[in-house]
């Protein structure tokens, strides 16, 4: 093989190469532009090959021919010696004008090996892509099988009539993750408006998820008590974590991505350890369902809220698990089951009733710093801006608001496609919020101006 062949076999693999890691890792490409790389790199390769297939194995000689010379005896040779002399030059003549015989190596050569272990890829990726193709009618991504947990990984797949539990952003704002009462977790693609893959290792519907502050993992949770971590890219579980006796509500990171806390309808929040699984401890201050959990900025500590007749929102020590902080309603009739944490570390939103109250977080219950009013609008769920500038609330009556954090002035007010706005999510750009609720559609808010940016589901 030549050294052109092999330039052009290596150029067909790195094509296969480029189209399979488009459509394993969800790239940016459509997936027509990912599967033409297959087919040209196939195309290239199997052209070269074909156009170098040895007659035999081992060697071949190549003879180079060339004009045979006639020989006529001179007419001036007259005697044995005469001849002899002349026998011995035409002699050395033939040797120099024989036909030189050469060796052709027809042994596999590494490239053309290379090009056959493409071809077989490009093949078996381009069958997969069929068969997805004609399973979804959509334009799909491959179906994958991991140890210990089977992930269906596909496209599309309406979900119009799942009730969307919880949404987030990944850190990227590439992508958002959903929950939902089929049992499934869902990642969209921003930017084509459609499911890329779907997490299928709960039994139940799933009401919680949360994505790693470093992108590469996503725990969810919900009526089948368990706690799963699996990597957001191809939904491999890395770890299914069993302890609460009953639906697990909220899960929350802690900020660097070792330990996560999982509130539960069992009144507890346990506080499991990443690495080895075990629970580090579990917090029992609460006397009801426990529905909303949040872990300070700065790791130290853990905000929590229960559905309960105390209307308690309660801090207490991320390390230790001992009670530091409890802000009680005046109201008895009141409801208080929703905080979050401002990424700033400084204060605590939490809901009371239809106001979303923040207070300073060292003393929580002692000043009230501001108060976002809503009008008999019951809050369902709230947010921090990442600049900590602005609270989120989504409402019972599919309308969200904006307020700042500050003055507690209104700065914005949508009208959501769902009833209520059980699911909301500031993105990390600080430009766009996320929300989604029963009818199962999401949709892309400008942040400040409330002007819907995208819809799809």
């Amino acid at each position: 093989m030549t050294r052109p062949q092999r330039t052009v076999l290596i150029i067909g693999s790195v094509a296969i190469v480029v189209g399979a890691t488009g459509l394993l890792t969800h790239s940016p490409w459509s997936d027509i532009i990912n599967v033409s790389f297959l087919v040209f790199g196939t195309l290239v390769n199997l052209i070269q090959l074909l156009t170098w297939l040895p007659p035999a194995k081992g060697t071949q000689n190549t003879v180079h021919d060339t004009p045979k010379r006639k020989r006529i005896r001179p007419s001036n040779i007259s005697n044995t010696s005469q001849y002899t002399t002349y026998r011995a030059a035409s002699t050395a003549l033939d040797a120099q004008t024989s036909p030189v015989y050469t060796q052709q190596d027809t042994s596999p050569h590494k490239s053309m090996l290379l090009g056959i272990v493409m071809i077989s890829v490009s093949i078996f990726l381009l069958i997969l892509f069929i068969i997805s193709l004609m399973q979804r009618n959509q334009a799909p991504v491959l179906v994958k099988y991991f140890g210990g947990s089977i992930s269906t990984i596909h496209v599309g797949g309406s979900s119009s009539a799942v009730q969307i539990q919880a949404l987030a952003w990944s850190p990227d704002d590439r992508y958002i993750a959903t929950t939902g009462n089929d049992g499934k977790v869902r990642i969209w693609d921003i930017m084509k408006k459609r499911a890329i893959f779907t997490y299928t290792g709960h039994k139940g519907p799933v009401y919680a998820l949360a994505w790693s502050h470093d992108g590469t993992r996503i725990v969810s949770a919900g009526s089948d008590n368990t706690v799963q971590v699996w990597t957001a890219t191809t939904g491999r579980l890395i770890v299914t974590y069993r302890g609460h006796n009953d639906a697990v509500n909220a899960i929350a990171w802690s900020p660097h991505d070792t330990r996560i806390a999982s509130a539960s309808d069992d009144d507890t929040v346990k506080v499991w350890d990443v690495i080895d699984g075990v629970t580090v401890y579990t917090y029992t201050g609460h006397h009801s369902g426990v529905e909303s959990v949040a872990w300070s900025p700065d790791g130290n500590r853990i905000a929590s809220a229960a559905n309960d007749s105390k209307n308690e929102v309660q801090v207490w020590d991320a390390t230790t698990g001992s009670h530091v902080l409890t802000y009680s309603s005046p109201n008895p009739n009141s409801t208080v089951n929703r905080v979050a944490w401002s990424p700033d570390n400084t204060r605590i939103a939490f809901n009371v009733d239809d106001t979303v109250e923040i207070r300073d977080a060292t003393t929580l219950g002692k000043t009230v710093t501001i108060v976002c009013s809503g009008n008999n609008d019951m809050v369902d769920t709230i947010t921090w801006s990442p600049d900590s500038k602005y609270i989120a609330s989504g409402r019972d009556n599919n309308t969200l608001k904006v307020c700042d954090s500050t003055t507690g002035d209104n700065i914005a007010t949508y009208t959501t496609s769902s009833t209520p706005v059980s699911s909301l999510a500031w993105a990390y750009d600080d430009k766009r919020i996320a929300t989604s609720g029963s009818n199962g559609t999401i949709q892309i808010w400008d942040a400040l101006s409330g002007k819907q940016l995208s819809a799809f589901h």
